[in-house]
């Protein structure tokens, strides 16, 4: 592969090394340094939506496909990463949504550290970085483990981001309906299995 056109492919590994980066900042966004979250996780946030605007602008223009594998999970199966100009176009919108998210954040989470219901910073860095890096990562899937794996990610993070802001009504009644009816459905499979 040559060095110009494995380069998209190396902006957007770029671009998870600084979501993991953002998730790990944000575990040391405790109540007396909340900082690390208004500031140092949200950086890395919109270095990650740069490199992921780049790498998907990049391939969207030179209509590049570049592909690589990792051996990562089972021995007999590594994972296939491509990045091509359909998944450059999502790269770009994705970047573009982190970049505006990584400017907007600093100011909408300090609400979160004020007073005496004062929530934890720690799980909302970590989830969002988690949540952008499954996002990036079904961008990059070629196959439909990747994919399933990266899609995994993306919703169970979803769904813990959801109870963060707990103080919101409408919140708490969502994060209640999407656990009663896993219940509801879960018990629902058990009967109907065993008839």
């Amino acid at each position: 592969m040559s060095e110009l056109i494995g380069t998209p492919l190396y902006l957007i590994y770029a671009a998870v090394v600084c979501t993991l980066l953002s998730g790990a900042v944000s575990l040391f966004a405790v109540r007396r340094h909340p900082g690390f979250l208004h500031f140092g996780s949200f950086l890395f946030l919109f270095c990650s939506g740069a490199a992921s605007i780049a790498a998907g602008g990049w391939t969207l223009l030179a209509k590049l496909t570049v592909t690589d594998q990792f051996a990562l999970g089972l021995p007999w199966l590594a994972w296939h990463l491509r990045i091509d100009p359909l998944s450059g176009f999502f790269l770009v919108l994705l970047g573009t949504l982190v970049v505006a998210i990584s400017l907007y954040g600093p100011s909408y989470t300090r609400e979160f550290g004020r007073g005496a219901a004062a929530q934890p910073l720690p799980p909302l860095g970590v989830f969002t970085a988690l949540f952008v890096l499954g996002m990036q990562g079904m961008l990059l899937a070629d196959d439909a483990l990747v994919f399933m794996i990266f899609w995994e990610m993306m919703s169970l993070c979803g769904y813990f981001l959801l109870p963060v802001r707990s103080s919101a009504l409408a919140s708490r009644r969502t994060w209640c309906r999407c656990t009663s009816g896993c219940r509801t459905r879960t018990r629902w499979h058990r009967r109907t299995s065993r008839h």
